[in-house]
């Protein structure tokens, strides 16, 4: 999926997968699903760095992801159709855009999980399944966790990115931060899945103060 940072497009492909969409509030990944199954490719360059610029502090962070989110809950709910009929596109290709644009839903699953795990260890106890129940639940979490392991160490492979910041000491480099994090924002996230069942009546912009120093300091190499 094309994420709106550093890409190029042809004017030919957005013009014949129907143009940007504003009530979308993933517009970039919109026209990604509209230009996949229309047939056109795409190129990924993993080992090119252009600078870009990070929201200042986590409000704006949150208000960034909940917008998100609210965008591919819209096009899970409203292109998946299009994605599973998409004729002339591989249908690996065709579950690789139904796969990812479900992942939506992961926050949903997450929240539920963790306001559920007492009533389903009690349940599960009441039943004499205490056990198999710790199990399944453990498992799921070590899936979970190694996923996001194999996502951190397909970036450090990259062989451009000892050009990226070091911002983690060494012994918090090997953490699931990123499981953590979205662990934490679990409940904005399924407030802003909700929300894109409504009209909200808006469309927040990320606060970013355009401060070059600080575009300088998060591109610099160690």
């Amino acid at each position: 999926f094309f994420h709106g940072t550093a890409g190029l497009w042809r004017a030919k492909a957005i013009e014949d997968a129907g143009g940007w969409v504003g009530t979308c509030e993933a517009e970039d990944v919109w026209l990604t699903v509209q230009a996949t199954v229309k047939g056109w490719r795409f190129v990924y360059l993993d080992h090119l760095r252009v600078r870009s610029e990070l929201p200042e502090d986590m409000l704006a962070f949150i208000v960034e992801r909940m917008r998100w989110m609210r965008g591919w809950t819209q096009i899970a709910s409203e292109l998946s159709g299009k994605m599973l009929r998409a004729h002339g596109v591989p249908w690996l290709n065709r579950l690789d855009l139904l796969i990812r644009a479900h992942t939506t839903w992961g926050n949903v699953i997450a929240l539920t999980m963790t306001l559920g795990v007492l009533p389903y260890f009690v349940v599960a106890a009441w039943l004499g399944l205490a056990v198999p129940a710790a199990l399944l639940y453990l498992s799921l979490m070590a899936l979970n966790l190694a996923l996001r392991l194999m996502e951190g160490r397909t970036l450090a492979e990259d062989p451009a990115a000892e050009a990226s910041p070091r911002l983690l000491p060494w012994w918090l480099r090997w953490a699931p931060m990123g499981y953590l994090l979205d662990m934490g924002m679990s409940w904005a996230m399924t407030q802003a899945t909700y929300e894109s069942f409504r009209s909200v009546g808006q469309w927040p912009v990320t606060p970013k103060k355009g401060s070059g120093a600080a575009v300088g300091r998060r591109t610099r190499k160690r």
